[in-house]
């Protein structure tokens, strides 16, 4: 019996780590694809450009062919529009915590949490890759003067950020 379960502890460690050696939310600098001519083109946020200090104009932030405004760098890969998150660091030590840390969030799923698609770390500086959210962030909605939030959404958001911030 206590064969057994030592034997079933150990192959269970083992398959943990193979999957953590894995690393299949890594991803190669040059499997990502930045706009092209028939796709939407990148720019930042209000808050995002002003925070960069661009010489891009708040009024003249670009829009892609389909009329649809782009709210943070973006990216294809694999055929999927990914919102790309520079890391201020120029070198990324892959440590044992940050593996099982990159692990967790890949299987972290839901519906008021941008999906993590990978991390790219051969590229300067590294960057990280989300699910794309078309609306925006909640910055970018609240720093919008031209919408007029009536009570009822204003109430939606705060019980969204309440569910968000719930999460066990």
């Amino acid at each position: 019996m206590i064969v057994t379960v030592v034997a079933y502890l150990s192959y269970r460690h083992h398959k943990k780590e193979a999957e953590l050696a894995m690393m299949t939310w890594l991803i190669k600098y040059d499997d990502l694809k930045f706009g092209g001519k028939d796709e939407l083109r990148r720019t930042d946020s209000r808050q995002s450009l002003l925070k960069m200090g661009d010489n891009v104009s708040v009024d003249t932030m670009a829009m892609g062919l389909t009329r649809k405004q782009i709210f943070a760098p973006t990216a294809y890969c694999k055929k999927q529009l990914c919102a790309v998150k520079k890391l201020n660091s120029q070198q990324i030590v892959l440590s044992r915590p940050l593996l099982k840390e990159f692990k967790v969030i890949q299987g972290l799923t839901h519906d008021h949490i941008a999906r993590f698609v990978g991390a790219c770390f051969d590229s300067e500086p590294p960057c990280l890759l989300f699910e794309y959210c078309p609306r925006g962030s909640l910055e970018d909605i609240l720093e919008n003067e031209e919408l007029e939030l009536d009570w009822m959404f204003r109430c939606g958001i705060v019980i969204l950020m309440y569910f968000g911030c719930c999460l066990n």
